[in-house]
């Protein structure tokens, strides 16, 4: 049998227990692993505060066109309280087109010289108004034109309420009543 001797390898004999050098090496595995754990976190948390502030500069950006439309919102605002108003104006009124546009063909169909001298209407639809014609031909056409279906279909009542004339040059008719 042949000894050989190494003189490559060198065997010391460690003078430190074997427990340090188990608890040295539990310590630097726990230092890694407490390292990777902390970049980890440093990850996460520099993804969440590059989200905040993506969402603060967009909330910036979002209040800067708020206040930049708050003179529009005021106009639409204001043009909806003015629709609101109107709307409940006209459930208030009566609508006065018809008769006016009645009066207006029966006096085109009648007679181009009749006039309007008095009209008025409330909120119940209850209307009166006075009407001159100057000859009696005009004032028979007028009646032959009023008293058509055409325009009765547009009253509830139509009275004449008083009636005047001054020998063959003028007649004057008041009408009274309630549109339907």
């Amino acid at each position: 049998m042949k000894k050989t001797i190494n003189l490559l390898r060198h065997r010391k004999k460690s003078s430190i227990p074997s427990i340090y050098l188990f608890i040295r090496n539990i310590a630097l595995v726990g230092a890694v692993i407490s390292f990777i754990i902390f970049v980890f976190i440093n990850g996460r948390l520099f993804k969440v505060t590059k989200i905040n502030n993506d969402l603060l500069q967009q909330k910036k950006t979002l209040l800067e066109d708020i206040i930049s439309q708050k003179d529009n919102e005021a106009k639409i605002n204001y043009f909806k309280v003015k629709s609101d108003q109107f709307e409940a104006y006209s459930k208030e009124n009566a609508d006065f087109k018809p008769l006016y546009f009645l009066l207006k063909d029966s006096f085109s169909e009648a007679s181009t010289s009749s006039i309007i001298k008095e009209l008025s209407i409330d909120n119940k639809k209850n209307f009166t108004f006075r009407i001159y014609l100057e000859s009696f031909e005009k004032f028979a056409d007028y009646i032959n034109n009023i008293t058509t279906p055409k325009y009765i279909k547009l009253f509830n009542v139509l009275n004449v309420s008083d009636f005047s004339y001054e020998g063959n040059k003028s007649y004057s008719l008041v009408f009274s009543g309630s549109l339907k």
